[in-house]
């Protein structure tokens, strides 16, 4: 019987928390800084704006699932 190989990605702070909240994060903070809602040159207020909403969302339940078998889904296409 083959041994198991695990990798560093498939522990639980990876999978359940960090990968959702760096995915969250870049989107928001693309979105802001495409959109300029604060401005131009305002790339610190962006991330920190984007760094908080990524937190909430990572803390929130149900849309975090949601993500999870997003990236799931979109890492075998």
């Amino acid at each position: 019987m083959a041994d198991e190989i695990t990798t560093f990605l498939q522990y639980n702070i990876i999978s359940k928390f960090l990968l959702p909240f760096l995915l969250i994060f870049f989107i928001v903070f693309a979105i802001l800084e495409k959109t300029k809602i604060f401005g131009t040159d305002k790339k610190q207020i962006n991330a920190l704006t984007a760094f908080v909403i990524g937190l909430i969302f990572v803390g929130a339940i149900y849309p975090k699932i949601v993500v999870e078998n997003l990236i799931l889904f979109l890492t075998v296409a």
